[in-house]
């Protein structure tokens, strides 16, 4: 496989990752919507809005600035975690 000039790569994945942002903004439209004014923001939207911020900023490591957002750092095992899923895709701590 050959690689890609930056020009080739933006043809061929610019319509789907601004699919993909539409989506997320159409996501933070319907939050806003339902959430009380006086509600403190939910953990994992906040996780979001901050790795939005990481996008913007430029250079090179954006993946894993993302990724370490996203991430839960905890080594602790959670009682609850046989009971669901275990994973919330958001530190619980990220939050305000």
């Amino acid at each position: 496989m050959r690689k890609l000039s930056a020009e080739q790569l933006i043809k061929k994945d610019f319509i789907e990752n601004r699919s993909r942002l539409l989506d997320l903004a159409a996501f933070f439209d319907r939050v806003d919507r339902f959430q009380p004014e006086n509600q403190k923001v939910d953990f994992r939207v906040a996780a979001l809005q901050k790795a939005l911020l990481q996008l913007t900023e430029g250079g090179r490591g954006r993946v894993n600035r993302v990724q370490q957002i996203l991430s839960d750092q905890s080594i602790l095992i959670l009682d609850v975690a046989e009971k669901s899923q275990g994973a919330f895709g958001a530190p619980e701590n990220s939050c305000c």
